[in-house]
């Protein structure tokens, strides 16, 4: 009964150690993920925007003006504020795959407790332990791993596209506005 018992402080030892880590990782991550929610509000808002209001000043010049110059700017433009505001939208999805290492480490709880109840207890058990939580923690940190790193290439899609889709609008805007 010894033996179980100690292995039971044991297993609430890991429970509250792992469950201050994932909070102070939570703690950390938390204004990373807001100011990402924030930017991606930005950015479709932007996005959607100047996709609207370039239509409407080319509606604009187009009763006003007897010929317009570079045309092609504009459907690349387009194009280009589309695939901004398809990868803003895009985001928030592998966002959730990023963010699910608490949730992916929830699950893997009663292996990690069955794994620690299995330790022989004549071993040194702070290897055994370190071993078993990183075997339960690199399955999920991996997996978040590569939203964090397709959620991070959607951002730069998004903000590049907006950005030369500005430019090109800028280069048409002075092009016909002041020719």
């Amino acid at each position: 009964m010894t033996e179980w018992f100690d292995k039971q402080k044991l297993v609430e030892a890991v429970d509250q150690h792992l469950d201050s880590t994932l909070d102070r990782v939570d703690k950390g991550w938390d204004p990373v993920w807001l100011s990402q929610i924030e930017m991606g509000k930005s950015m479709l808002a932007m996005s959607s925007g100047t996709l609207v209001v370039s239509i409407s000043f080319v509606q604009y010049l187009l009763a006003n003006a007897t010929t317009l110059s570079s045309v092609w700017l504009l459907p690349t433009a387009w194009i280009l504020l589309t695939i901004s505001i398809i990868t803003t939208i895009l985001r928030y999805s592998w966002m959730t795959r990023a963010r699910t290492f608490r949730i992916m480490i929830e699950y893997s709880r009663s292996t990690i407790r069955k794994a620690l109840r299995d330790i022989n207890t004549s071993d040194d058990i702070g290897p055994v332990v370190d071993s078993i939580l990183n075997a339960a923690i690199d399955t999920p940190w991996n997996f978040s791993k590569k939203g964090i790193q397709v959620h991070d290439a959607l951002t730069q899609s998004a903000f590049w596209s907006f950005a030369l889709a500005l430019i090109l609008l800028l280069i048409f805007t002075t092009r016909n506005l002041f020719h």
